[in-house]
């Protein structure tokens, strides 16, 4: 059957088949908001505007029990699975847990900051979610009363996940439209990016797996004030470096650090002790910055001591000199044997080998180009009375690390030794194994038992690199067991990586279970995916490109971003066409968008 209940009190049960009324009844004095059965429906839950929640039994219109404890009007009413437990949500921002056979309030639920409209409990009866006016959903530990996580959805899909404690999951802008609350301190999650950004930590409170660490409501430090001096913005340069000057003055919360960005790339991260100190009290660096021709724009921030970031502050430049010649260079590791002796991988050799081949193959056909390729300062040549565009790169430069090779000298050795200019295009292809913990991640080098290679020093070596356009690929196996909760682990440590370098990252792990199915692939599913974007399958429609003269035909372009989303969407479809679990791959792509090959027309 189902329900229907009127501004009048009555309620009216149907039957489905025939749309026949098999029973009306008067179950409240008032407007009834809302009508829950029981899972066998002998009795529904009535929602009153009087804020009363009664119980009624179906077959004779007769309430059975009324919860009082609402001091508003009752908007959602639900029973639990078992029909022991009622939940109701109301107009006075509150969601109440009641105990059916006896009417007794056991738990009110606050921290709605508007109307609950809506209310269910999970199919296994442990968790409570409800919907409220605040725009806010909240899912709730029943027995333990107490709010597990907050979900929020904006506009252009954007989202955020909060716990209490304020350990947080968002979307890729997601953490500028959130915010944290202590006393009468406000300030946005994006100045909490370091410390709380933690999607496996959410992942363990939503399932109720308690974790100790900080608590964003006891309080947190006042970010440092940060400011460029020098140059002033606006300010036209002719030298090729530039002198630029960052200042920080402390606020309460003490000065942990300062971070510099040139054109959305991490310059240097540098800590308080290799910092100047000012008359003012306040701290002071100085850095020497190759410029790339027209603009540059820098941004800085600074941490407090407990990790919060200040709000950036940012002074565009313009260098009048030099001219772009965009080399590309490639870093391509892979391991398949290590010195451990422990079971050989299949798939990281060739996978690298198969990258280099790629871009390899490109170079090598690059002065045949007959493309027009429209960038922000592209050049435009007639070559024998056609109009081509310049090469997309004008050099490519590689360096492969494969297995004893690969040691973490030999792989440090390999990122050092670039020698990228700032427009330049660095990509970095790694492939072996891994392992990941809350807060970092590890590639393992090939003499990987002692030496392994954390996130955070991939960070600073990235940083090291004068290039502002780079790309870095995990295609990883996890060492030792699959981790509960998958690439979630791998999803903090990645976003750190591209956050403090402004690299585009696209990572994937795979447990050993489905990694031992790849022996019957020439590659891996990771690999495959992103040679068949390069190949022109993540064509991007938003780098303008004219066709050859006199034909319709024109070349494909792919960049990192239209990659990126090409790989999110193709990587678990693979998977599943190789009867293997999906993997999604961790990608963050918060840099400028730039093309990384072209695919002519007749190739």
């Amino acid at each position: 059957a189902v329900l229907s209940a009127a501004r009048d009190g009555t309620v009216k049960a149907w039957e489905i088949a025939t749309g026949r009324e098999v029973r009306s009844f008067r179950g409240h004095p008032t407007f009834i908001r809302s009508a829950r059965f029981n899972a066998d429906g002998r009795y529904v839950l009535l929602a009153g505007l009087d804020s009363r929640v009664k119980i009624c039994e179906v077959a004779t219109g007769k309430e059975v029990r009324t919860l009082k404890g609402h001091s508003g009007p009752v908007n959602s009413v639900a029973f639990s699975p078992d029909g022991k437990y009622a939940l109701s949500g109301g107009s006075d921002r509150t969601v109440r847990l009641w105990e059916t056979s006896t009417g007794r309030e056991l738990k009110a639920f606050k921290g709605h900051l508007d109307a609950v409209n809506s209310t269910v409990f999970t199919p296994d009866g442990k968790r409570a979610i409800s919907g409220g006016d605040d725009g806010a959903l909240r899912i709730w530990d029943v027995s333990a009363g107490r709010e597990m996580i907050q979900l929020n959805s904006f506009v252009n899909e954007e989202w955020i996940a909060t716990a209490p404690e304020g350990y947080f999951n968002a979307s890729p802008n997601g953490a500028r439209l959130g915010i944290a609350r202590a006393g009468n301190r406000v300030l946005s999650l994006e100045n909490f990016y370091e410390s709380f950004f933690n999607p496996g930590k959410v992942a363990r409170l939503l399932t109720g797996q308690i974790t100790n660490g900080q608590d964003i409501r006891k309080g947190f430090g006042r970010p440092p004030d940060v400011r460029i001096i020098d140059p002033k913005k606006g300010a036209t340069l002719k030298e090729e470096t530039a002198s630029i000057t960052v200042e920080a003055r402390d606020r309460g919360g003490g000065i942990e650090g300062i971070r510099l960005y040139h054109n959305g790339t991490g310059v240097e991260s540098v800590k308080n002790g290799a910092l100047l100190s000012t008359e003012e009290g306040g701290v002071r660096k100085s850095y020497g910055i190759a410029l790339v021709p027209g603009n540059n724009v820098f941004k800085a921030t600074a941490f407090s001591k407990d990790g919060t970031e200040s709000d950036p502050h940012e002074v565009d430049v313009r260098y009048t000199g030099g001219r772009i010649d965009a080399h590309l260079h490639l870093v391509a590791v892979g391991i398949n044997r290590y010195r451990d002796n422990g079971s050989p991988l299949d798939f990281a050799v060739p996978g690298a080998k198969g990258v280099k081949g790629f871009f390899e193959k490109k170079w090598k056909n690059a002065s045949s180009l007959t493309h027009l390729f429209l960038g922000p300062q592209a050049e435009i040549r007639a070559v024998g009375g056609e109009t081509t565009g310049v090469p997309l790169f004008a050099g490519f430069h590689f360096v492969e690390r494969y297995d004893e090779d690969a040691t973490r000298e030999g792989i440090k050795g390999a990122l050092s030794g670039l020698k990228a200019k700032p427009q330049d295009v660095v990509l970095i292809y790694f492939a072996g194994r891994s392992r990941s913990s809350e807060n970092e991640w590890h590639f393992l080098p090939y003499d990987a038992a002692d030496f392994p290679i954390s996130s955070s020093e991939i960070s600073g070596m990235l940083r090291a690199i004068p290039a502002l356009r780079k790309v870095i690929f995990f295609d990883s196996y996890l060492s030792g067991a699959t981790p509960p909760l998958g690439n979630v682990e791998d999803q903090r440590p990645m976003a750190l990586i591209a956050r403090s370098t402004g690299a585009h990252v696209i990572s994937a792990s795979t447990g050993q279970r489905e990694a031992l199915k790849f022996t019957k692939l020439e590659q891996s599913p990771f690999v495959q995916a992103l040679l068949r974007g390069l190949n022109g399958e993540a064509e991007s429609f938003f780098h303008i490109q004219v066709a050859r003269t006199g034909s319709s035909a024109r070349d494909k372009i792919v960049s990192i971003k239209s990659l990126a989303a090409y790989m999110e969407k193709s990587l678990p479809e693979l998977c599943r066409r190789y009867g293997m679990e999906a993997i999604s791959p961790v990608i963050y792509s918060q840099g400028p968008d730039f093309p990384l090959a072209i695919n002519r027309w007749n190739e």
